[in-house]
């Protein structure tokens, strides 16, 4: 356990209490983690604010998510930061990715990717089954709608169809979808 206390399920139940996903897939996530934990507003205001862009806490995030790090440290195409990737257990298809300044103790960004071995979901995107890169990959006339923090949101056209969605991701995964 970190010295602060804090591990993997707090760490996750602080994602979902910020994500504002659909009710249905809070009940199960939170079901899946482990039981136990901290999740006072107290641990929710500390894991907020390691998870502050630039403000130097990188090392007490690292230190919680230690246990489900799956590469070392590599050095971002640029060579101005450090990326990390880690499995965080109610998401098992999806790898959370951390980029930090290349002190290691700054937070540049952090946001869901599909992990390497799991296959992209036909048909038409499901909340907490579609990652923001896919959305640059798979849809045309891409346009940011606004982004805040961990928000974002766009609209797209389905490729061929001329049908316009609406996307809203919190951390990079997909928590909303509606046509426009």
């Amino acid at each position: 356990m970190p010295s602060n206390g804090l591990g993997v399920p707090e760490f996750q139940r602080y994602l979902l209490k910020v994500m504002e996903p659909p009710a249905a897939l809070l009940e199960d996530a939170v079901g899946r983690i482990e039981p136990g934990g901290d999740m006072t507003r107290d641990v929710t205001d500390q894991i907020s604010e390691m998870l502050r862009l630039g403000l130097g806490r990188a090392a007490e995030v690292r230190e919680i998510l230690a246990d489900v790090r799956l590469s070392r440290a590599s050095l971002a195409a640029t060579g101005d930061s450090i990326v990390e990737r880690y499995c965080l257990p109610i998401w098992p298809d999806l790898e959370f990715e951390i980029e930090f300044d290349s002190s290691g103790r700054h937070l540049a960004r952090a946001e869901f990717f599909r992990a390497p071995d799991s296959p992209l979901p036909s048909g038409l995107p499901r909340p907490w089954n579609f990652v923001k890169s896919e959305l640059f990959g798979g849809y045309d006339d891409v346009r940011e709608i606004d982004g805040w923090g961990h928000y974002e949101t766009y609209s797209a056209l389905i490729r061929g169809s001329g049908k316009r969605y609406f996307f809203r991701f919190a951390w990079g995964l997909l928590q909303e979808i509606e046509a426009m």
